[in-house]
């Protein structure tokens, strides 16, 4: 919830091993597809994009580090950063 809207509904599961986490620079931020990308911000010249799809994603892409999300960090994203 953020101002009294619900502005995410997902189940613990599809949380823990469908989304993740990559952080990288804007030429690699550049190759993602844009399909899967839920949000992003960019911090310091970093890029921390929330990813939906992140098994697919370490597959194509294994020279991006994918990580694990929690909910804090997918809010905080979400909340801040571009959609």
């Amino acid at each position: 919830m953020h101002n009294g809207r619900i502005i995410l509904q997902l189940n613990k599961d599809e949380l823990l091993y469908r989304y993740g986490i990559i952080r990288c620079s804007e030429k690699q931020f550049q190759h993602i597809p844009k399909h899967v990308i839920f949000a992003y911000q960019i911090s310091n010249s970093i890029y921390e994009v929330v990813i939906n799809n992140a098994p697919e994603m370490k597959e194509a892409y294994p020279e991006l580090t994918t990580d694990r999300i929690t909910i804090d960090d997918m809010m905080s994203i979400y909340i801040r950063g571009e959609k």
